[in-house]
């Protein structure tokens, strides 16, 4: 017996009974010998030949799509510098002419309005129209609590639309 069969029979002996060990490692004995004895054939040379080509081939192809994806982000690197520059650079360019257009607007409001703290009561429409709101809201509220009764629903839904139509006139002027 060799080394290594004796290496196998006790690697299989410490998973079976040693006469199964024994025939394990024989078995692989003989199927070494077996492989030792028929040794496969070498491929043919111009097989071998063509393999290499079609691996030379693929590559090469490969090669390209890299370099043409490569060349795609690199345009897509430098078009989105651009875009941002150009943008940072029109940024800078209306930031010159915005505080003049600023200025300009700022005057069309009553300078009243700008001092007070709450604008709600320096413009007498603004007052009136947010004291018809909370008017409104309270009604609501007021009908809301007593939603139990049978006209409860109907009183809601009435107030909601003049609120809403209220609310509307604000933004008409």
């Amino acid at each position: 017996m060799n080394m290594p069969e004796e290496n196998l029979k006790e690697l299989f002996g410490r998973f079976m009974d040693a006469e199964s060990a024994q025939r394990a490692a024989e078995d692989i004995d003989r199927g070494e010998a077996i492989l030792r004895a028929n040794p496969a054939p070498r491929p043919d040379e111009y097989l071998v030949a063509d393999i290499k080509a079609g691996m030379q081939r693929a590559a090469i192809r490969n090669r390209r799509v890299v370099q043409t994806r490569r060349l795609v982000w690199e345009v897509v690197a430098v078009a989105a510098t651009v875009t941002i520059a150009a943008g940072l650079w029109l940024s800078s360019v209306n930031r010159d002419t915005a505080p003049r257009r600023n200025i300009q607007l700022a005057s069309l409001v009553p300078a009243a309005l700008w001092e007070s703290d709450d604008v709600t009561t320096a413009d007498a429409d603004l007052a009136m129209l947010t004291a018809e709101v909370n008017q409104i809201e309270d009604e609501l509220v007021a009908v809301r609590l007593d939603e139990g009764w049978a006209n409860g629903n109907g009183k809601t839904s009435d107030l909601e639309m003049e609120l809403i139509e209220v609310n509307s006139d604000f933004w008409k002027g």
